[in-house]
């Protein structure tokens, strides 16, 4: 992990096409901006996880379901 210090309105540059910008500090609150390309994605760490457990708890039940559906069909056999 890189760790930096910024002040208000200096920025952050990560490769060549895309900058975080310090634009506001209020207490323990920092707003930034990012300008990327729009095919880079970017999401709070917090929506990234969340999407990590709803797509883990998908492949399960459809693992369930594959499993159920191939027990049924050797029972018919």
């Amino acid at each position: 992990m890189l760790i930096l210090t910024r002040k208000k309105e200096q920025s952050i540059s990560i490769n060549e096409n895309t900058e975080i910008t310090i634009l506001e500090i209020d207490g323990a609150n920092v707003k930034i901006g990012i300008s990327a390309p729009s095919f880079v994605r970017i999401l709070r760490s917090e929506l990234t996880k969340d999407i990590k457990v709803s797509n883990e708890q998908a492949t399960h039940q459809n693992t369930n379901i594959i499993k159920k559906m191939i027990e049924k069909l050797t029972e018919s056999k």
